[in-house]
C-alpha cells in the first residue's frame, strides 16, 4: 500500500513538473510610457512557476508626444528578467494584438496562452474571458480575413496584481495607483521630483536615463540653434571678405562671429537644461 502511495505521489509530482512553466502570458498595451506598475505586473507573472514567458506587446500610436521607440527603450532599461520579452506590435487594440499572436502560431502549435489581466481591473478580467471564448470559436470558424487559431492552442485565465502606489509626491496623488497619465503630466510640468515617484525602487541613474529618453531637446530651441547656424553660413562670404579686405571689415567679422557664437552657446546650454535632471 505504501509503495503504491509512493508511486502515486511520485507520478503526481512528475505531472506537476511536466505542466509547470508552460503558459505564455501576453501583456498588450500602449505603455506610453511604461512605469513601475507595468513592470511589476510583468515580473509578477514571470515569477509564477506555471509561466514559461511573458510577452509585453507595445502598440504603435503616440500618446502626448511619446512614441513606441521611446517606450521600447524604457522597457529595455527597466526589465532584466529573462522570462520577460518586449516586442513591437502593429495594433493598438490589446485584444487584436493578442489575436495576432495566436493567428501567427504554427498550425500544429499546442501552446498554452493567457491574456494577462490585473486582478484590480474588472475590465481586464472580462477581456480575458472574451479572448478565451473567441479563440475557441476561431478554431472552428475563420475570421473575415480567413484567419484561424491552431486547434491545439489552449487559453487559460490568469490574473495577478502588483500594487504600485505613489509615495513622496508634492501633490495630492500620494496613495493613488501609479499611472501613465500622471507620469505624462509630470513631464509636461517639467517636474522631475514627482516624475521620479513613477519609478520607486528603480536606480536613480536609470530614472534619469528614462527622463532623458522622454524629454529630448525642446523643438523650439532646436530650431533656434539651426537658424543661428544657417545665418552664420549665409554670412560666410562677408567673413571670407574680411580675410582679404581692410582692417575694419576684419574687425567687423570677428565681432559678428563672437556674437553668433555667444548666442549659439547660450541657446545650446538652455536646451541642455531641459533634459538635465536634478
Amino acid at each position: 500500500m505504501f509503495k503504491t502511495l509512493h508511486l502515486f505521489v511520485g507520478f503526481f509530482v512528475l505531472l506537476i513538473f511536466i505542466f509547470m512553466d508552460q503558459v505564455t502570458v501576453l501583456l498588450p498595451g500602449g505603455f506610453k510610457p511604461p512605469h513601475v506598475g507595468h513592470l511589476g505586473l510583468a515580473n509578477k507573472f514571470a515569477s509564477r512557476g506555471d509561466v514559461k514567458k511573458v510577452i509585453v506587446m507595445v502598440g504603435p500610436t503616440e500618446r502626448d508626444g511619446i512614441n513606441r521607440q521611446q517606450s521600447l527603450a524604457i522597457w529595455n532599461l527597466l526589465t532584466k528578467n529573462p522570462k520577460v520579452e518586449v516586442v513591437a506590435v502593429q495594433d493598438d487594440n490589446p485584444m487584436n494584438a493578442a489575436f495576432g499572436y495566436v493567428f501567427g502560431l504554427p498550425r500544429n502549435s499546442t501552446e498554452t496562452i493567457a491574456l494577462g489581466a490585473s486582478a484590480k481591473s474588472p475590465e481586464d478580467a472580462k477581456r480575458s474571458k472574451i479572448f478565451a471564448a473567441a479563440i475557441e470559436r476561431y478554431k472552428i470558424k475563420a475570421t473575415k480575413d480567413g484567419l484561424t487559431a491552431p486547434k491545439g492552442v489552449q487559453v487559460v485565465d490568469m490574473t495577478d496584481d502588483s500594487p504600485s502606489n505613489y509615495m513622496g509626491r508634492t501633490d495630492d496623488k500620494n496613495g493613488q495607483s501609479i499611472s501613465a497619465s500622471t507620469l505624462r503630466q509630470d513631464l509636461t510640468n517639467n517636474d522631475f521630483q514627482n516624475f521620479a515617484t513613477n519609478y520607486p525602487g528603480v536606480k536613480p541613474q536609470v530614472v534619469k536615463s528614462i527622463h532623458k529618453i522622454l524629454k529630448p531637446m525642446n523643438e523650439v530651441k532646436k530650431q533656434k540653434i539651426k537658424a543661428i547656424i544657417r545665418k552664420m553660413i549665409y554670412e560666410e562670404d562677408s567673413f571670407m571678405d574680411a580675410l582679404v579686405g581692410p582692417e575694419a571689415k576684419f574687425k567687423d567679422a570677428i565681432n559678428k562671429i563672437r556674437t553668433r557664437a555667444g548666442i549659439l552657446t547660450k541657446t545650446a546650454q538652455d536646451a541642455q537644461k531641459d533634459v538635465k535632471t536634478k
